[in-house]
Protein backbone atom coordinates (compact mmCIF):
# COMPACT_ATOMS: atom_id res chain seq x y z
CA UNK A 1 0.00 0.00 0.00
CA UNK A 2 2.88 2.40 0.95
CA UNK A 3 5.04 1.60 -1.82
CA UNK A 4 1.63 2.32 -4.09
CA UNK A 5 1.12 5.45 -2.53
CA UNK A 6 4.89 6.51 -3.18
CA UNK A 7 4.67 6.10 -6.70
CA UNK A 8 1.69 8.28 -6.82
CA UNK A 9 2.98 10.21 -5.29
CA UNK A 10 6.06 10.73 -7.18
CA UNK A 11 3.65 11.10 -10.44
CA UNK A 12 2.16 13.89 -8.96
CA UNK A 13 4.68 16.43 -8.90
CA UNK A 14 2.90 18.90 -7.69
CA UNK A 15 4.30 22.32 -6.16
CA UNK A 16 5.44 25.04 -7.95
CA UNK A 17 9.54 26.24 -7.23
CA UNK A 18 8.80 28.62 -4.77
CA UNK A 19 11.21 31.07 -3.73
CA UNK A 20 13.24 31.47 -0.82
CA UNK A 21 13.37 33.44 1.64
CA UNK A 22 15.65 36.28 2.07
CA UNK A 23 16.70 38.45 5.40
CA UNK A 24 15.34 41.06 4.19
CA UNK A 25 11.86 39.58 3.19
CA UNK A 26 9.14 40.84 5.23
CA UNK A 27 7.44 37.34 4.18
CA UNK A 28 4.85 36.74 7.59
CA UNK A 29 2.81 38.95 9.23
CA UNK A 30 1.40 38.89 13.36
CA UNK A 31 -1.29 40.59 14.45
CA UNK A 32 0.06 40.71 18.30
CA UNK A 33 0.91 44.13 19.03
CA UNK A 34 -0.46 46.50 21.44
CA UNK A 35 -4.18 47.38 20.67
CA UNK A 36 -3.98 44.02 18.55
CA UNK A 37 -1.89 45.91 15.77
CA UNK A 38 -0.19 44.05 12.77
CA UNK A 39 3.64 43.65 12.52
CA UNK A 40 5.40 42.03 9.42
CA UNK A 41 8.64 39.30 10.11
CA UNK A 42 10.86 37.36 8.37
CA UNK A 43 9.82 33.57 8.23
CA UNK A 44 13.58 32.22 8.66
CA UNK A 45 14.67 34.87 11.40
CA UNK A 46 11.73 35.92 12.73
CA UNK A 47 13.31 39.10 13.05
CA UNK A 48 10.53 42.18 12.53
CA UNK A 49 10.42 44.13 9.61
CA UNK A 50 7.98 46.25 9.73
CA UNK A 51 6.69 47.23 13.14
CA UNK A 52 2.97 46.77 14.51
CA UNK A 53 1.37 49.75 13.25
CA UNK A 54 -1.42 48.30 10.70
CA UNK A 55 -5.19 47.09 12.00
CA UNK A 56 -4.97 43.63 9.51
CA UNK A 57 -2.60 42.88 7.53
CA UNK A 58 -2.22 40.97 3.78
CA UNK A 59 0.07 39.29 2.51
CA UNK A 60 2.74 40.32 0.22
CA UNK A 61 2.67 39.98 -3.61
CA UNK A 62 4.63 41.79 -6.21
CA UNK A 63 6.04 43.69 -3.23
CA UNK A 64 3.28 45.12 -2.27
CA UNK A 65 0.97 44.49 0.51
CA UNK A 66 -2.67 45.42 1.71
CA UNK A 67 -2.73 46.99 5.55
CA UNK A 68 -5.46 48.85 6.91
CA UNK A 69 -5.04 51.89 8.72
CA UNK A 70 -7.79 54.15 10.39
CA UNK A 71 -10.52 51.41 9.22
CA UNK A 72 -9.32 51.88 5.57
CA UNK A 73 -6.81 49.93 2.96
CA UNK A 74 -3.69 50.81 1.57
CA UNK A 75 -0.47 49.05 0.03
CA UNK A 76 3.12 49.14 1.83
CA UNK A 77 5.98 48.55 0.45
CA UNK A 78 8.70 45.51 2.02
CA UNK A 79 9.98 48.81 3.60
CA UNK A 80 6.21 49.41 5.31
CA UNK A 81 6.53 52.38 3.51
CA UNK A 82 2.59 53.49 2.09
CA UNK A 83 2.92 53.49 -1.68
CA UNK A 84 -0.91 53.22 -1.86
CA UNK A 85 -3.39 55.82 0.61
CA UNK A 86 -5.82 53.71 2.28
CA UNK A 87 -9.12 54.43 1.04
CA UNK A 88 -10.34 50.88 0.07
CA UNK A 89 -12.66 49.27 2.34
CA UNK A 90 -11.08 45.95 1.04
CA UNK A 91 -7.91 44.82 -0.69
CA UNK A 92 -6.84 41.98 -2.19
CA UNK A 93 -3.11 40.65 -3.45
CA UNK A 94 -1.80 42.00 -6.89
CA UNK A 95 -1.95 39.58 -9.21
CA UNK A 96 -0.32 40.59 -12.96
CA UNK A 97 0.27 44.08 -12.04
CA UNK A 98 -3.97 44.48 -10.86
CA UNK A 99 -5.64 44.09 -7.73
CA UNK A 100 -9.06 44.01 -6.84
CA UNK A 101 -10.48 46.46 -4.52
CA UNK A 102 -13.44 47.07 -2.84
CA UNK A 103 -15.45 50.49 -2.00
CA UNK A 104 -18.62 50.04 -0.31
CA UNK A 105 -19.98 46.79 -1.66
CA UNK A 106 -18.50 46.81 -5.11
CA UNK A 107 -15.28 45.58 -5.90
CA UNK A 108 -13.20 47.22 -8.83
CA UNK A 109 -9.47 47.18 -10.12
CA UNK A 110 -6.32 49.31 -9.47
CA UNK A 111 -2.85 49.19 -10.63
CA UNK A 112 0.49 49.42 -8.77
CA UNK A 113 0.05 53.04 -8.34
CA UNK A 114 -3.53 53.06 -7.10
CA UNK A 115 -5.45 54.35 -9.95
CA UNK A 116 -8.73 52.57 -11.02
CA UNK A 117 -8.55 50.87 -14.13
CA UNK A 118 -11.77 49.30 -13.50
CA UNK A 119 -14.26 51.15 -11.28
CA UNK A 120 -15.93 49.74 -8.65
CA UNK A 121 -18.70 47.82 -10.37
CA UNK A 122 -19.21 44.38 -9.90
CA UNK A 123 -19.42 42.31 -7.28
CA UNK A 124 -16.29 40.55 -7.47
CA UNK A 125 -13.20 41.58 -10.14
CA UNK A 126 -10.38 39.52 -10.15
CA UNK A 127 -7.28 39.86 -12.10
CA UNK A 128 -6.60 36.46 -14.85
CA UNK A 129 -3.64 38.57 -16.80
CA UNK A 130 -2.80 41.91 -17.25
CA UNK A 131 -5.69 43.22 -18.74
CA UNK A 132 -8.59 40.60 -18.18
CA UNK A 133 -10.54 40.22 -15.30
CA UNK A 134 -12.78 37.21 -14.08
CA UNK A 135 -15.84 39.34 -13.25
CA UNK A 136 -19.06 38.84 -11.25
CA UNK A 137 -22.19 41.57 -12.40
CA UNK A 138 -24.87 41.18 -9.50
CA UNK A 139 -26.79 42.81 -7.28
CA UNK A 140 -25.27 40.75 -3.86
CA UNK A 141 -22.82 42.39 -1.66
CA UNK A 142 -19.22 41.02 -2.27
CA UNK A 143 -18.07 38.41 -0.30
CA UNK A 144 -14.63 39.13 1.80
CA UNK A 145 -13.62 35.52 1.80
CA UNK A 146 -10.84 35.18 -0.95
CA UNK A 147 -11.06 38.40 -1.74
CA UNK A 148 -8.55 39.52 -4.18
CA UNK A 149 -7.86 35.86 -5.49
CA UNK A 150 -9.99 33.20 -7.86
CA UNK A 151 -11.46 30.95 -5.54
CA UNK A 152 -11.65 27.23 -6.23
CA UNK A 153 -15.22 28.12 -7.70
CA UNK A 154 -17.37 30.88 -9.01
CA UNK A 155 -20.59 31.27 -10.19
CA UNK A 156 -21.99 33.61 -12.79
CA UNK A 157 -18.68 34.32 -13.86
CA UNK A 158 -17.54 36.15 -16.68
CA UNK A 159 -14.16 37.55 -18.48
CA UNK A 160 -14.33 41.39 -18.61
CA UNK A 161 -11.04 43.74 -20.15
CA UNK A 162 -9.95 46.31 -18.50
CA UNK A 163 -10.55 49.21 -21.45
CA UNK A 164 -14.24 48.86 -20.76
CA UNK A 165 -15.70 45.82 -22.37
CA UNK A 166 -16.65 42.18 -22.03
CA UNK A 167 -14.92 39.77 -23.37
CA UNK A 168 -17.19 36.92 -22.66
CA UNK A 169 -20.16 37.81 -20.73
CA UNK A 170 -21.32 36.05 -17.76
CA UNK A 171 -22.44 32.66 -19.54
CA UNK A 172 -19.86 30.22 -17.85
CA UNK A 173 -21.64 28.71 -14.72
CA UNK A 174 -18.79 28.06 -12.90
CA UNK A 175 -15.32 28.91 -13.15
CA UNK A 176 -12.44 27.42 -11.39
CA UNK A 177 -8.62 28.04 -11.10
CA UNK A 178 -6.29 26.59 -13.64
CA UNK A 179 -2.82 28.23 -12.54
CA UNK A 180 -1.69 31.67 -11.87
CA UNK A 181 1.19 32.19 -13.83
CA UNK A 182 -0.62 34.47 -16.21
CA UNK A 183 -1.17 32.75 -19.12
CA UNK A 184 -4.88 33.60 -19.11
CA UNK A 185 -6.10 30.13 -18.97
CA UNK A 186 -9.01 28.99 -16.59
CA UNK A 187 -11.48 26.03 -16.17
CA UNK A 188 -15.17 26.92 -17.31
CA UNK A 189 -18.28 25.74 -17.47
CA UNK A 190 -21.06 26.59 -20.18
CA UNK A 191 -24.43 27.74 -18.49
CA UNK A 192 -26.75 24.45 -18.82
CA UNK A 193 -23.37 22.10 -18.30
CA UNK A 194 -21.22 20.79 -15.23
CA UNK A 195 -18.69 19.82 -17.81
CA UNK A 196 -15.37 21.85 -17.28
CA UNK A 197 -13.46 23.07 -20.44
CA UNK A 198 -10.31 25.10 -20.43
CA UNK A 199 -11.56 28.77 -21.53
CA UNK A 200 -8.66 31.60 -22.73
CA UNK A 201 -8.80 35.42 -21.54
CA UNK A 202 -10.05 36.41 -25.29
CA UNK A 203 -12.88 33.91 -24.68
CA UNK A 204 -12.10 31.58 -26.60
CA UNK A 205 -11.98 27.52 -25.41
CA UNK A 206 -8.80 26.29 -25.95
CA UNK A 207 -9.98 22.67 -24.60
CA UNK A 208 -13.61 22.21 -24.88
CA UNK A 209 -15.87 21.46 -22.17
CA UNK A 210 -15.62 17.33 -21.05
CA UNK A 211 -14.13 17.10 -18.07
CA UNK A 212 -16.53 16.58 -14.90
CA UNK A 213 -14.18 17.26 -12.56
CA UNK A 214 -11.04 19.09 -12.74
CA UNK A 215 -7.65 20.59 -10.47
CA UNK A 216 -4.98 23.48 -10.51
CA UNK A 217 -1.83 23.46 -12.35
CA UNK A 218 1.18 22.67 -10.45
CA UNK A 219 4.77 21.63 -11.73
CA UNK A 220 3.24 21.77 -14.60
CA UNK A 221 0.16 19.30 -14.48
CA UNK A 222 -3.54 19.73 -13.47
CA UNK A 223 -5.55 16.47 -12.71
CA UNK A 224 -8.60 16.15 -14.94
CA UNK A 225 -11.27 13.02 -14.51
CA UNK A 226 -14.62 11.83 -16.49
CA UNK A 227 -16.84 9.00 -17.04
CA UNK A 228 -16.74 7.23 -20.70
CA UNK A 229 -18.94 4.34 -20.73
CA UNK A 230 -19.83 5.03 -16.83
CA UNK A 231 -16.30 3.97 -16.22
CA UNK A 232 -14.70 6.86 -13.94
CA UNK A 233 -11.56 8.24 -15.80
CA UNK A 234 -8.74 10.19 -14.40
CA UNK A 235 -5.45 11.53 -16.26
CA UNK A 236 -3.70 14.79 -16.12
CA UNK A 237 -3.05 17.73 -18.82
CA UNK A 238 -0.20 20.18 -19.15
CA UNK A 239 -0.02 23.39 -18.91
CA UNK A 240 -1.63 23.95 -22.60
CA UNK A 241 -4.24 21.71 -21.17
CA UNK A 242 -3.45 18.56 -23.36
CA UNK A 243 -3.22 15.47 -21.92
CA UNK A 244 -0.14 14.24 -20.75
CA UNK A 245 -0.43 11.24 -18.63
CA UNK A 246 -3.78 9.34 -20.58
CA UNK A 247 -7.05 8.64 -19.14
CA UNK A 248 -7.64 5.64 -17.13
CA UNK A 249 -9.45 3.61 -14.35
CA UNK A 250 -7.48 4.48 -10.75
CA UNK A 251 -8.13 1.84 -8.30
CA UNK A 252 -8.00 3.43 -4.51
CA UNK A 253 -7.89 -0.27 -3.03
CA UNK A 254 -4.57 -0.72 -4.29
CA UNK A 255 -2.59 2.33 -3.68
CA UNK A 256 -2.57 3.32 -7.35
CA UNK A 257 -4.71 6.30 -7.67
CA UNK A 258 -7.36 8.86 -6.18
CA UNK A 259 -10.96 8.69 -5.99
CA UNK A 260 -12.92 9.93 -8.57
CA UNK A 261 -15.05 12.21 -6.13
CA UNK A 262 -12.29 14.10 -4.80
CA UNK A 263 -10.65 14.77 -7.72
CA UNK A 264 -11.86 18.16 -8.16
CA UNK A 265 -10.09 18.99 -5.00
CA UNK A 266 -7.14 16.78 -5.76
CA UNK A 267 -4.11 18.73 -5.75
CA UNK A 268 -5.51 21.96 -4.01
CA UNK A 269 -2.22 23.80 -1.88
CA UNK A 270 -3.64 23.61 1.43
CA UNK A 271 -0.31 25.28 3.22
CA UNK A 272 2.93 26.01 1.97
CA UNK A 273 5.61 27.83 3.84
CA UNK A 274 8.47 30.27 2.57
CA UNK A 275 11.10 27.42 2.27
CA UNK A 276 8.82 25.78 -0.66
CA UNK A 277 7.28 23.01 1.55
CA UNK A 278 3.83 22.51 0.90
CA UNK A 279 0.69 20.02 1.97
CA UNK A 280 -1.28 19.14 -0.91
CA UNK A 281 -5.05 17.51 -0.51
CA UNK A 282 -4.81 14.19 -2.71
CA UNK A 283 -8.11 11.87 -2.23
CA UNK A 284 -8.93 13.68 1.03
CA UNK A 285 -5.54 13.18 2.24
CA UNK A 286 -2.30 15.42 2.43
CA UNK A 287 1.01 14.73 0.81
CA UNK A 288 3.79 16.85 1.83
CA UNK A 289 6.02 17.88 -0.98
CA UNK A 290 9.04 19.94 -1.12
CA UNK A 291 9.99 23.10 -3.33
CA UNK A 292 10.58 21.34 -6.39
CA UNK A 293 7.14 19.08 -6.26
CA UNK A 294 8.66 15.94 -4.92
CA UNK A 295 7.03 13.94 -2.36
CA UNK A 296 9.11 14.40 1.07
CA UNK A 297 7.18 11.70 2.04
CA UNK A 298 5.57 8.43 1.09
CA UNK A 299 2.33 8.42 2.93
CA UNK A 300 -0.49 10.31 2.48
CA UNK A 301 -1.62 11.91 5.95
CA UNK A 302 -4.63 11.73 7.64
CA UNK A 303 -6.12 15.74 7.19
CA UNK A 304 -5.32 16.33 10.95
CA UNK A 305 -2.63 19.00 10.67
CA UNK A 306 -1.56 21.76 8.50
CA UNK A 307 2.37 23.29 8.31
CA UNK A 308 2.93 25.58 11.21
CA UNK A 309 6.58 26.67 8.97
CA UNK A 310 8.13 27.19 12.27
CA UNK A 311 8.21 23.76 14.27
CA UNK A 312 7.47 20.46 13.51
CA UNK A 313 3.74 19.37 13.03
CA UNK A 314 1.83 16.59 13.49
CA UNK A 315 0.78 13.96 11.41
CA UNK A 316 -1.31 10.42 11.59
CA UNK A 317 -1.19 7.55 9.21
CA UNK A 318 -4.46 5.83 10.29
CA UNK A 319 -4.26 6.99 13.50
CA UNK A 320 -0.29 6.67 14.00
CA UNK A 321 1.54 9.41 14.81
CA UNK A 322 4.65 11.50 13.91
CA UNK A 323 6.05 15.14 12.78
CA UNK A 324 7.07 16.86 9.67
CA UNK A 325 10.40 18.51 10.55
CA UNK A 326 10.32 21.93 9.01
CA UNK A 327 12.34 20.51 5.68
CA UNK A 328 9.61 18.46 5.02
CA UNK A 329 10.56 15.11 6.04
CA UNK A 330 9.26 12.48 8.24
CA UNK A 331 11.35 12.63 12.35
CA UNK A 332 10.13 9.21 12.32
CA UNK A 333 9.54 6.76 9.74
CA UNK A 334 7.64 5.26 9.76
CA UNK A 335 4.68 7.32 11.71
CA UNK A 336 5.25 5.53 15.85
CA UNK A 337 3.36 7.01 18.36
CA UNK A 338 -0.56 6.47 19.48
CA UNK A 339 -1.17 10.02 20.63
CA UNK A 340 1.35 13.44 21.08
CA UNK A 341 1.09 16.34 22.10
CA UNK A 342 2.59 19.40 19.69
CA UNK A 343 5.60 21.00 19.60
CA UNK A 344 5.59 24.39 21.83
CA UNK A 345 8.68 25.88 22.77
CA UNK A 346 10.97 23.54 20.78
CA UNK A 347 9.68 20.39 22.52
CA UNK A 348 6.69 17.92 22.06
CA UNK A 349 4.96 14.88 24.10
CA UNK A 350 4.68 11.73 22.52
CA UNK A 351 3.58 8.14 23.77
CA UNK A 352 3.37 4.51 22.47
CA UNK A 353 0.00 4.33 24.47
CA UNK A 354 1.56 3.18 27.68
CA UNK A 355 4.22 5.17 28.51
CA UNK A 356 5.17 9.14 27.15
CA UNK A 357 8.20 10.77 26.21
CA UNK A 358 9.58 14.24 24.99
CA UNK A 359 11.29 14.82 22.08
CA UNK A 360 12.83 18.20 20.87
CA UNK A 361 12.57 19.51 17.04
CA UNK A 362 15.34 17.37 15.23
CA UNK A 363 13.80 13.96 16.97
CA UNK A 364 15.62 13.37 19.82
CA UNK A 365 14.16 12.30 22.80
CA UNK A 366 15.22 14.48 25.76
CA UNK A 367 12.91 12.73 28.24
CA UNK A 368 12.75 9.05 27.34
CA UNK A 369 9.70 7.22 26.73
CA UNK A 370 9.62 6.31 30.37
CA UNK A 371 7.22 8.63 31.88
CA UNK A 372 3.74 7.40 33.17
CA UNK A 373 2.35 10.43 32.49
CA UNK A 374 3.35 14.09 31.24
CA UNK A 375 1.17 16.93 32.35
CA UNK A 376 2.63 19.99 30.96
CA UNK A 377 5.73 22.48 30.89
CA UNK A 378 6.30 25.36 33.45
CA UNK A 379 9.02 27.64 33.39
CA UNK A 380 11.03 25.66 31.24
CA UNK A 381 9.91 22.84 33.43
CA UNK A 382 8.12 19.02 32.28
CA UNK A 383 5.77 18.07 34.90
CA UNK A 384 5.53 14.36 34.58
CA UNK A 385 4.72 11.24 36.33
CA UNK A 386 7.67 8.82 37.01
CA UNK A 387 6.87 5.72 39.38
CA UNK A 388 3.73 7.22 40.97
CA UNK A 389 5.41 10.37 41.72
CA UNK A 390 4.83 13.96 40.25
CA UNK A 391 7.91 15.61 39.49
CA UNK A 392 9.73 18.41 37.59
CA UNK A 393 12.36 17.93 35.43
CA UNK A 394 14.73 19.61 33.18
CA UNK A 395 15.39 19.05 29.17
CA UNK A 396 18.07 16.96 30.54
CA UNK A 397 16.27 14.27 33.04
CA UNK A 398 17.60 16.45 36.27
CA UNK A 399 14.71 17.03 39.18
CA UNK A 400 14.26 20.76 40.23
CA UNK A 401 11.61 22.17 42.73
CA UNK A 402 8.03 23.45 41.16
CA UNK A 403 8.74 26.76 39.48
CA UNK A 404 6.06 29.12 41.46
CA UNK A 405 2.98 29.69 39.65
CA UNK A 406 2.90 32.82 37.70
CA UNK A 407 0.37 35.36 39.42
CA UNK A 408 -2.74 35.82 37.89
CA UNK A 409 -4.27 39.31 36.39
CA UNK A 410 -5.09 41.84 39.26
CA UNK A 411 -8.91 41.09 38.67
CA UNK A 412 -8.90 39.16 36.01
CA UNK A 413 -9.00 41.92 33.57
CA UNK A 414 -6.41 42.14 31.25
CA UNK A 415 -6.61 42.47 27.77
CA UNK A 416 -2.87 41.92 27.26
CA UNK A 417 -0.07 43.93 25.61
CA UNK A 418 0.38 45.77 28.61
CA UNK A 419 -3.25 47.08 28.94
CA UNK A 420 -6.40 45.85 31.19
CA UNK A 421 -10.04 46.71 31.63
CA UNK A 422 -10.91 49.12 34.25
CA UNK A 423 -13.60 50.23 35.79
CA UNK A 424 -14.78 53.51 37.91
CA UNK A 425 -18.42 54.13 39.64
CA UNK A 426 -19.88 50.95 37.04
CA UNK A 427 -18.20 52.63 34.09
CA UNK A 428 -15.80 51.12 31.95
CA UNK A 429 -12.25 52.06 30.58
CA UNK A 430 -9.38 50.62 29.32
CA UNK A 431 -5.45 51.31 31.24
CA UNK A 432 -1.74 50.62 30.64
CA UNK A 433 -0.81 48.47 33.86
CA UNK A 434 1.11 51.66 35.04
CA UNK A 435 -2.49 53.20 35.46
CA UNK A 436 -2.08 55.84 32.49
CA UNK A 437 -5.99 55.64 30.93
CA UNK A 438 -6.04 54.91 27.40
CA UNK A 439 -9.82 55.15 27.16
CA UNK A 440 -11.01 56.82 30.58
CA UNK A 441 -13.76 55.03 32.36
CA UNK A 442 -17.04 56.34 30.74
CA UNK A 443 -18.69 53.35 28.88
CA UNK A 444 -21.35 51.17 30.50
CA UNK A 445 -19.75 48.30 28.66
CA UNK A 446 -16.12 48.04 26.63
CA UNK A 447 -14.43 45.37 25.15
CA UNK A 448 -10.69 44.86 24.96
CA UNK A 449 -8.72 46.11 21.66
CA UNK A 450 -8.44 43.88 18.48
CA UNK A 451 -7.51 44.63 15.09
CA UNK A 452 -6.49 48.14 16.54
CA UNK A 453 -10.15 49.11 17.99
CA UNK A 454 -11.80 48.78 20.81
CA UNK A 455 -15.75 48.62 20.88
CA UNK A 456 -17.73 50.79 23.01
CA UNK A 457 -21.58 51.22 24.03
CA UNK A 458 -22.60 54.69 23.13
CA UNK A 459 -25.57 55.32 24.95
CA UNK A 460 -26.57 58.59 23.29
CA UNK A 461 -26.29 56.47 19.84
CA UNK A 462 -28.08 53.87 21.02
CA UNK A 463 -24.46 51.50 19.46
CA UNK A 464 -21.63 50.24 19.95
CA UNK A 465 -18.93 51.81 17.97
CA UNK A 466 -15.09 51.65 17.37
CA UNK A 467 -12.66 53.61 19.39
CA UNK A 468 -9.13 54.03 18.44
CA UNK A 469 -5.79 53.97 20.48
CA UNK A 470 -6.02 57.25 21.42
CA UNK A 471 -9.41 57.08 22.55
CA UNK A 472 -11.34 58.84 20.12
CA UNK A 473 -14.55 57.36 18.22
CA UNK A 474 -13.49 55.80 14.73
CA UNK A 475 -15.69 56.76 11.75
CA UNK A 476 -14.31 52.92 10.50
CA UNK A 477 -15.49 50.21 10.88
CA UNK A 478 -19.22 51.53 11.11
CA UNK A 479 -21.00 51.18 14.60
CA UNK A 480 -23.55 48.49 15.59
CA UNK A 481 -26.21 47.63 17.25
CA UNK A 482 -24.99 44.09 19.31
CA UNK A 483 -21.58 43.56 19.88
CA UNK A 484 -20.31 40.37 22.16
CA UNK A 485 -16.77 39.94 23.74
CA UNK A 486 -17.24 36.52 22.89
CA UNK A 487 -19.05 34.56 20.59
CA UNK A 488 -20.17 31.02 20.16
CA UNK A 489 -21.15 28.77 16.90
CA UNK A 490 -24.56 27.92 16.71
CA UNK A 491 -25.50 29.58 19.92
CA UNK A 492 -27.32 32.48 20.95
CA UNK A 493 -26.93 34.76 24.48
CA UNK A 494 -28.50 34.55 27.01
CA UNK A 495 -31.25 37.34 27.00
CA UNK A 496 -31.49 39.99 29.43
CA UNK A 497 -33.71 42.59 27.63
CA UNK A 498 -36.00 43.14 24.39
CA UNK A 499 -34.55 45.75 23.00
CA UNK A 500 -31.08 44.33 21.21
CA UNK A 501 -28.70 46.96 22.07
CA UNK A 502 -29.51 47.63 25.84
CA UNK A 503 -29.47 43.16 26.07
CA UNK A 504 -25.88 43.59 24.71
CA UNK A 505 -24.79 45.84 26.95
CA UNK A 506 -26.21 43.90 29.66
CA UNK A 507 -24.65 40.45 28.40
CA UNK A 508 -21.38 42.50 28.41
CA UNK A 509 -21.44 43.88 32.08
CA UNK A 510 -22.47 40.67 32.95
CA UNK A 511 -19.31 39.20 31.30
CA UNK A 512 -17.20 42.40 32.52
CA UNK A 513 -18.48 41.63 36.53
CA UNK A 514 -17.60 37.85 36.08
CA UNK A 515 -14.15 38.78 34.75
CA UNK A 516 -13.66 41.28 38.15
CA UNK A 517 -14.87 38.45 40.33
CA UNK A 518 -18.22 40.26 41.49
CA UNK A 519 -20.00 37.40 39.53
CA UNK A 520 -20.29 33.92 40.64
CA UNK A 521 -20.71 32.45 36.72
CA UNK A 522 -20.33 33.79 33.38
CA UNK A 523 -23.45 34.73 31.15
CA UNK A 524 -24.48 32.04 29.24
CA UNK A 525 -24.70 31.16 25.88
CA UNK A 526 -27.54 29.06 24.46
CA UNK A 527 -27.86 26.61 21.86
CA UNK A 528 -29.95 27.37 18.87
CA UNK A 529 -30.43 23.56 18.32
CA UNK A 530 -28.04 23.74 15.16
CA UNK A 531 -25.59 21.74 14.35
Amino acid sequence: MRAGLASVGILLGLALLAARATAAEPNTWRCDGKFGLCRYLNWKTNQEIIPPRFERGMPFSEGLAAVSVGGRFGYVDERGEIVIEPKFDLAGEFLHGLAEVLVGDKAGIIDRKGAFVIPPMFRRAIPLTGDVVVAIEDSKRSGYLDFGRIPYDLTNAGLYHISGYWVRKPEPRWISLFDKAGRGLIWATERDSRLYGLLASNGEWVVEPQYESVGQLYDERALVGKRVDKVKLSGWVDSTGQIVVPLQPLDVSNGQGQDYRASNDNGRVLDTCPNGVRAILIDRKVQIVDAGGQPTTPYLFDPTGRPTCIDPFPVSLDGIWSFIGVDGHLLFDPPAFKDQLGFKDGYAAVSDGQKWGVIDTSGRFVLPMTLERYIGRRDGLFQVVIAGREVWLTATGEERPEPPVAHAARNGLECGHGLELVERDGLWGIADNDGTPTIPPRYRALDCFRDGVAWAAIDSRHQWCALGPDGLLRDRPACKTQHYPITWTHSVPERFDQDLFEDSVLWSRAYLEYRAGRRASAPRWVSDGMR
